[in-house]
């Protein structure tokens, strides 16, 4: 893996619940510069690494990602006959999605905010002053579907600011730090992969996970009686 490669993978890291062993053996293989007694340290915190160990880590290595709307664009697409718009929506990104709702609802007077289907709907005297020609069966589907995706933009927020202040509680602003260049100082590109992946919580459930690993090893010894 090159060093690029390596720095672009530690500022991943940053978006991911990777476990201390890792990013140590990640900055080993990236950074050069290390002085002995860091190298000492990292070695000892690296030692437990999945590389190392030749296992893969029960714990998930990401925090759960929400799920964007590119399948209800790609409805809303299909009802609305603009099959190819449904390809330049970002479904991962709630204004896109209302964005995307408000340019075709414009064609059945369908308006942000008001998608009550009881409250909201056009009869069929208003439909008719609002030049909407569509049937009021076709009429329905796009008013449901128009309301499913705006819900789902709401969801989809609720959902990423969850995620953000999960990352925020772990890794503080680390996540928000823009991407490394490759002429980018190694050291620096380092730091913030290893010191957030090194919080105290963190680091408390990955030395627990170490011990529990190192005492599967060790041999069984009766306790002492007093």
């Amino acid at each position: 893996m090159t060093d690029h490669a390596l720095l672009a993978e530690l500022h991943a890291s940053l978006d991911q619940r990777r476990r201390p062993e890792d990013i140590a053996e990640l900055v080993l293989r990236a950074e050069p510069g290390l002085t002995d007694r860091e190298r000492e340290l990292l070695e000892r915190a690296a030692e437990h690494s999945g590389a190392r160990r030749g296992y893969a880590t029960s714990m998930s290595e990401d925090f759960a990602r929400p799920v964007g709307g590119a399948r209800q664009v790609a409805a809303t697409a299909r009802l609305f006959e603009v099959p190819e718009e449904a390809s330049t929506v970002d479904g991962d990104r709630p204004d896109a999605l209302m964005g995307f709702a408000a340019r075709v609802g414009d064609e059945v007077g369908w308006l942000t905010g008001h998608g009550d289907f009881l409250d909201d709907r056009l009869d069929r005297a208003e439909r008719e002053a609002a030049g909407i020609e569509v049937s009021k069966r076709q009429y329905n589907r796009r008013f449901r579907a128009l309301r499913r995706l705006e819900a789902k933009a709401g969801t989809l927020r609720r959902e990423q600011d969850k995620r953000r202040l999960t990352l925020l509680g772990r890794s503080g602003f680390a996540p928000c730090s823009p991407r490394w260049t490759a002429s980018g100082s190694p050291s620096s590109s380092c730091t913030c992969p290893r010191s957030s992946a090194s919080r105290p919580g963190v680091t408390a459930c990955c030395s627990a996970s170490a011990r529990s690993a190192a005492s599967r090893e060790a041999p069984w010894r009766p306790a002492s009686r007093a």
